[in-house]
């Protein structure tokens, strides 16, 4: 009867054992798998932020090119105005010196002209006055003949009625 309780007794206490034992198998292998559980959450959070970060450099660097494409093309259309404005000036410029060359050519042109033609006036009234006094010193000389004519006839009148 006795022994029956020890070998109860044994057999309980190993059971209890044997259960402490299972229970401590399953709370470390219950912990285990909370760890994992844990450890896997926080590299698919830091997958994730790392993601994140990832995208968010991206982002900034496709900013940032963005940016500095957009001042180069405005860099580059200010220099080309810049360039059209200045050829426009050259063009303008030359065209405004071509044209005052064109108009001194023309008042150079006009000048040699009129005083050529002041010239030639000049030569015509010469030649005019040359012709004037020609014909004032013909007509007193064909005056002062017809006169000595007349002269020269009375004389012969004269004679001849004297006579």
């Amino acid at each position: 009867m006795r022994e029956m309780r020890e070998v109860r007794g044994m057999r309980e206490a190993r059971e209890m054992r044997e259960m402490k034992k299972m229970r401590e198998i399953r709370e470390m292998r219950e912990m285990m798998e909370m760890r994992e559980i844990r450890e896997m959450r926080e590299r698919r959070e830091r997958r994730e932020m790392r993601g994140m970060r990832e995208r968010s450099e991206r982002r900034e660097r496709r900013e940032v090119r963005e940016v500095r494409e957009m001042r180069e093309m405005r860099e580059m259309r200010e220099m080309r105005e810049m360039r059209e404005m200045r050829e426009m000036r050259e063009m303008r410029e030359m065209r405004e010196m071509r044209e005052m060359r064109e108009m001194r050519e023309m008042r150079e042109v006009r000048e040699v002209r009129e005083v050529r033609e002041m010239g030639e006036m000049g030569e015509m009234g010469e030649m005019r006055e040359m012709r004037e006094v020609r014909e004032v010193r013909e007509v007193r000389e064909m005056g002062e003949m017809g006169g000595m004519k007349e002269v020269r006839d009375e004389g012969e009148e004269g004679d001849g009625a004297g006579g």
